[in-house]
């Protein structure tokens, strides 16, 4: 089964850590490829885990590329 992420259409699991996985995908639009992180909700319990994954998105929207 394909899945979709607003334009891009997930395709295989290149990696995976403790709170979900990151796939590649293809950009519907512009057929780029990209990496995108698919977190797993009920694997986020403490706040702790919290703050791991909100510093981690802080420091991404920082980074171009």
């Amino acid at each position: 089964m394909t899945k979709y992420v607003q334009d891009f259409k997930l395709e295989k699991t290149i990696g995976c850590g403790t709170f979900g996985k990151v796939k590649r995908a293809k950009h519907i639009p512009t057929g780029e490829s990209a990496a995108i992180k698919v977190l797993q909700k009920d694997k986020i319990i403490t706040k702790k885990d919290m703050q791991r994954v909100q510093r981690e998105m802080d420091i991404l929207k920082k980074v171009s590329h």
